[in-house]
């Protein structure tokens, strides 16, 4: 799950990813907008939460899920040092 707080429609967002999503549309995306914070639910996007620019702040696991998009949400803080490549290739 994700969310935009932007008044530009994300239509570079449309893959194969969970609920459409592609991983590497949503990376473009927090790329292009130098966002500082990014709140996801790690098992829906796993290549996504890997990437060396995401420092984790906060990880909130529910010991009761049943509502809920996973058993952990984490916010990472985003460190843009102005050459991050769009890719999400794991090396």
């Amino acid at each position: 799950m994700f969310g935009f707080t932007v008044s530009s429609p994300a239509t570079s967002l449309k893959g194969t990813g969970f609920a459409g999503a592609s991983e590497q549309g949503l990376w473009e995306f927090l790329q292009q907008r130098r966002v500082d914070f990014v709140v996801i639910f790690p098992n829906w996007y796993p290549r996504l939460s890997e990437r060396p620019e995401l420092q984790e702040k906060y990880r909130v696991r529910l010991k009761h899920n049943v509502i809920c998009g996973g058993d952990e949400m984490v916010v990472y803080r985003v460190r843009w040092d102005g050459n991050n490549r769009v890719s999400l290739s794991v090396h």
